[in-house]
């Protein structure tokens, strides 16, 4: 299960969350971002937005663990 929430740094209060589950350990990546988008989402961007700026989480990172 992964969680994302957007927390008001000052009060501490949340402001929006999403979970999502993954079914495997490769499943992770793909999962946080379907999750991130949501969030996105219930923060108020745009769909347009969201979809113009998107980036499959896994395209945008590297697999590599030595990578830095």
């Amino acid at each position: 299960m992964i969680t994302l929430e957007a927390v008001n740094a000052q009060s501490g209060e949340s402001i929006a969350r999403e979970q999502m589950e993954a079914g495997s350990k490769e499943q992770v990546l793909s999962s946080l971002g379907k999750a991130a988008s949501e969030l996105r989402e219930k923060l108020g961007e745009s769909l347009s937005s969201i979809k113009k700026h998107d980036v499959p989480i896994d395209q945008a990172t590297t697999s590599s663990l030595e990578a830095k």
